[in-house]
């Protein structure tokens, strides 16, 4: 047993990379009795002889045990879950019930009728998950988790779905509608959209008449260690309240009776009972802790102010006319929820509470409230459920966060993933996901976001590393090229989408299912893709590498719906048209000469080498049918691509023989150049490097034109159809005037200081600009003045020109 504790903390600390810590020896033990501290024991005396029979075969008022509902139980079972103390895998269990499902509904089915948990199944294995960034030793560093034994936890699901089916009976006393966690069909996007909402209320103000609430102060609440401390004498008289039938409170008694849990330390392993808290890792325990604390969210609170749950995490929504009635509402909503806390056994986290306060004010105040002894202020934004929740309820700051993490993940995954070699397209595209997943969460919420161009490109841009890595491709390929090879949806596509799917789930009178709305929004996602990625190739300023990716991958739902194929390194060089080609090599600066070596005049791009090139002729011959009636070409070559296999694995052939021998190519020849410039480096030297500085001249003009012609027409299309620019008004053209007159001022003081001398020891000539432009750095006017009348002063005594320098030098100086 110790040998299993021991290899399970050591998986789980592995996992965790070089932040997981694990407790110092000697101090295993203290932080155990923190995290599970000790409470009296727990009155069920109002269940016993509560007129049940002992001996039934079943029990009134609860469902039977099915064969069908262990079937799905098991089918439910992930098989990669870390065992309980009996050491029996999930995987086991899963196909023990499937294969005999009649033994383990009567084994269950007993369970229920003596409504008895068995006492093996109580035992609870401990492991310490660290926290990163807390220090080792504290007791708050760590999360605690408990490894159940697998047939304990099937037991525990068929208790849950009778439970649950109380519960959300209309007729029964059900759980707050301001509950968001552990419940179906809820989730953390549920409770930060009814936040949002309440923030948008309040900003929908303009300027207040006296009587709109435009002030929203949302406090997130924090409490400490809540799972672990949680009271079983108040989750039994919860269970009451609720009216929850006798034989499950009954079964809900024994599940907490004698609880054992076992931990490992530096002297061996240790055993102590468990008298509070639901196990972390439990299947009952999510849905007890809401019966419990479902009592939070009904206290009385002041006017219009609302407790929105999710698990232990609170949030008050405190709406207000002013900021002193915030604060006076904060208050005596925080001394409501804390005396609650206080009779049941919890404690608030006051040093961690934070506060926002939403408005439409451009600078909305700071506003200062007490949580017990603590003094809490509020501040501009604050991580509420994973999202970064701002007082403007804009979304750059959390879009930022997302990014910066995402970036880290992709780093992380990309090293992964080499050219020549590493996982395929598949699990490439699968470790791309998981940065996907971190920009994703909570999307429905921030959606809109996508709509700014700023934020837009950050997502883009670590999207596109990715990308790039999955299609193996050349770093400089475009955005929407990469993601269309590596067969990956655009990010603020998938945005949208996740909010279209969230919205039609929410629907009163949805009758498809989730995987049906999502099937439906992904050819929507697929259809909106294709017309930009149309639009992209037809656009005035598209590149010819855009338009050569377009014309032989034409359809893109064609392209992500194929059942085969992987992008090699090779066959990424002829799709994007980045590859070791002449003319993309000289348009980079890397030859001199974008021409074919064999066709003179005709520049060796990615349709001359792949098609048209006499090199090559044997290959295409052998490879993709050149000559006979179905040869590849341009326009076909996506057919042939999704045709088959075979056909695929022909067109990669072709494509690594190609480029591998144009790549040789490049590499003689950078060799016979560098050894030439060894020989010759006086004179070809800078001949070499005068011809690298002319081609990056010529492509730097080139690029410049391309963007400010393309800028110049952004600005005409978005100028078209609105009204002439109105005539400046008196003030301003007299500002104008003013400026235009001191400008000149400055110019000619400027020439003054050149034609004495002193030029020298002036600022420079784009320092003197910046100056202009409003530089507080800048020379004053006094400044000037003092130089122009120690030059006059100089001229005056019939010195000469060194002479006449050297005293305004002096004189500047000296003043």
């Amino acid at each position: 047993m110790q040998k299993r504790m021991r290899a399970g903390q050591d998986t789980v600390s592995s996992c965790l990379g070089s932040g997981a810590v694990r407790p110092l020896p000697g101090q295993c033990s203290g932080i155990v009795s923190d995290l599970f501290p000790e409470h009296p024991p727990c009155d069920w005396s109002q269940l016993r002889n509560a007129g049940i029979d002992e001996g039934a075969t079943t029990v009134a008022g609860i469902a039977p045990v099915t064969d069908d509902e262990l079937l799905l139980i098991a089918s439910q079972m992930a098989n990669r879950k870390a065992p309980g103390l009996d050491g029996i895998p999930n995987a086991a269990v899963k196909t023990a019930i499937i294969m005999f499902p009649e033994v383990f509904r009567v084994l269950y089915q007993d369970c229920l009728n003596r409504a008895t948990f068995p006492a093996q199944w109580k035992r609870q294995r401990l492991v310490l998950l660290p926290k990163q960034g807390k220090p080792p030793g504290e007791s708050s560093s760590y999360r605690p988790l408990c490894m159940l034994d697998a047939l304990g936890k099937v037991l525990e699901r068929l208790i849950l779905n009778r439970l649950n089916e109380h519960l959300e009976e209309p007729s029964s006393p059900r759980l707050s509608d301001r509950q968001f966690g552990f419940r179906r069909g809820r989730s953390t996007v549920s409770a930060i959209q009814r936040v949002v909402e309440a923030g948008r209320t309040a900003m929908s103000f303009g300027r207040t008449n006296g009587r709109d609430n435009r002030f929203l102060l949302v406090v997130a609440l924090d409490v400490k260690n809540a799972f672990n401390t949680a009271s079983w004498q108040s989750i039994a008289s919860a269970l009451q309240a609720k009216g929850v039938p006798i034989v499950l409170q009954r079964m809900l008694r024994s599940y907490f009776e004698d609880r054992m849990l076992y931990f490992d330390t530096s002297e061996g392993p240790v055993v102590r009972h468990v008298t509070a808290g639901v196990p972390q890792g439990s299947i009952l325990g999510p849905t007890l802790w809401n019966i419990m604390y479902d009592g939070v969210l009904d206290v009385p609170l002041p006017p219009d102010v609302e407790v929105i749950g999710y698990a232990d995490d609170l949030a008050l929504l405190v709406p207000a006319t002013t900021t002193n009635e915030v604060r006076v509402k904060a208050e005596e909503a925080v001394d409501q929820v804390q005396r609650w806390m206080q009779q049941h056994g919890l404690e608030l986290a006051p040093a961690k509470t934070e506060a926002v306060l939403i408005s439409s004010k451009k600078t909305p105040p700071q506003v200062t409230f007490r949580v017990g002894d603590v003094e809490v202020k509020s501040s501009r934004s604050i991580r509420y459920l994973g999202v970064q929740l701002q007082d403007h309820l804009k979304w750059r700051d959390h879009v930022t966060q997302v990014t910066e993490k995402a970036s880290r993940v992709v780093a992380a995954v990309t090293r992964l993933m080499q050219n020549h070699s590493g996982p395929r397209t598949a699990k490439s595209r699968l470790l791309a996901y998981v940065a996907e997943s971190v920009m994703r969460y909570a999307a429905p919420v921030w959606a809109e976001t996508t709509r700014v161009r700023e934020c837009r490109r950050m997502l883009q841009r670590v999207q596109r590393k990715a990308a790039i890595r999955v299609a193996r491709a050349f770093r400089i390929v475009r955005y929407e090229t990469a993601t269309l090879l590596a067969g990956l949806v655009p990010i603020c596509h998938l945005i949208n989408e996740d909010a279209r799917v969230h919205q039609h789930l929410l629907a009163p009178d949805r009758a498809a299912t989730r995987e049906d709305i999502r099937a439906t929004e992904r050819q929507y996602t697929i259809d909106c893709w294709q017309e930009e990625w149309d639009a992209d190739a037809l656009d005035q300023d598209a590149s010819r590498h855009t338009r050569w990716t377009h014309r032989v991958i034409p359809s893109v739902g064609d392209w992500q719906s194929r059942k085969h194929g992987d992008v090699t390194f090779h066959l990424a060089q002829v799709l994007s048209g980045h590859g070791f080609f002449r003319d993309y090599l000289c348009h980079n600066g890397f030859t001199s000469s974008p021409d074919c070596q064999l066709c003179v005049g005709v520049p060796e791009t990615a349709e001359h080498a792949f098609f048209e090139c006499p090199r090559f002729a044997a290959v295409r011959q052998e490879l993709l049918g050149e000559g006979g009636p179905d040869a590849v070409c341009p326009d076909t070559l996506q057919r042939h691509l999704l045709r088959d296999a075979e056909s695929w694995s022909r067109i990669c052939e072709a494509a690594k023989r190609i480029t591998a021998q144009l790549q040789r190519a490049w590499d003689e020849e950078r060799a016979a150049l560098a050894a030439h410039v060894i020989e010759h480096q006086n004179d070809d030297v800078v001949e070499l490097e005068a011809q690298r500085a002319e081609v990056r001249r010529a492509r730097n003009e080139r690029r410049n034109a391309n963007r400010r012609a393309a800028t110049a027409r952004r600005r005409e299309e978005r100028r078209a159809g609105l009204p002439p620019t109105p005539p400046a008004s008196p003030r301003t053209a007299q500002r104008r005037a003013a400026l235009r007159e001191r400008q000149a001022r400055f110019r000619e003081r400027r020439r003054n200081r050149r034609l004495l001398g002193v030029s020298s020891r002036a600022r420079s000539d784009d320092d003197d600009d910046r100056g202009i432009a409003g530089n507080a750095d800048g020379p004053s006017r006094e400044a000037s003045h003092q130089v122009e009348e120690a030059a006059a002063a100089a001229t005056d005594g019939g010195l000469s020109a060194a002479e006449e320098a050297a005293a305004v030098e002096a004189e500047v100086a000296s003043r």
